[in-house]
């Protein structure tokens, strides 16, 4: 028998043909370390002095840029960019979803269904650089972001140290 033959230059000896390889990701839900970075990166950003309903509102604010630049980014054939701006609205719409409280609002469900479908289309439009679909996604955010802001308004800013998943 002879010792295992090393992969080029590396020292290291191939794996068996039979080795189990690691599960493949299913679906279009984004893999577990992007998941964790958008929740860690929530977690930052909720204390850096935003009050819940303000961090929302600049959450919604920011994805709409995001599809914004992402639809004008594909029709310039910007294809970095409109990558980019599609992965950040991803990301936006985990730490949206990441703050849904589900133990104290029955519509929670239904609205992580809406980001769950949002992120969907948006991989979908990024693997296809597809500008229709990130307009599409674009018109059911422009509502609820307006929705949102007027909600803000309304209820006026406060100072409140409330963490986002109880407005949400």
């Amino acid at each position: 028998m002879h010792p295992p033959t090393t992969t080029a230059g590396t020292g290291l000896a191939p794996p068996p043909a039979n080795a189990a390889r690691p599960p493949a990701q299913s679906g279009l839900r984004p893999p577990p370390r992007r998941a964790a970075a958008a929740r860690a990166r929530y977690r930052t950003d909720g204390s850096t002095g935003l009050s819940g309903g303000k961090l929302v509102v600049a959450l919604y604010q920011r994805l709409l840029r995001d599809l914004t630049g992402a639809e004008t980014a594909i029709e310039a054939r910007q294809i970095e960019s409109a990558h980019q701006q599609l992965v950040h609205a991803q990301d936006i719409l985990d730490s949206l979803d990441d703050a849904l409280d589900h133990e104290t609002w029955d519509q929670a469900p239904r609205f992580a269904q809406l980001y769950a479908h949002l992120g969907n289309e948006l991989v979908r439009a990024n693997v296809t650089k597809n500008a229709e679909i990130v307009r599409r996604c674009r018109a059911i955010v422009e509502p609820m972001a307006a929705t949102w802001q007027d909600a803000l308004d309304i209820t006026g800013a406060t100072s409140s140290a409330e963490p986002v998943g109880s407005l949400v």
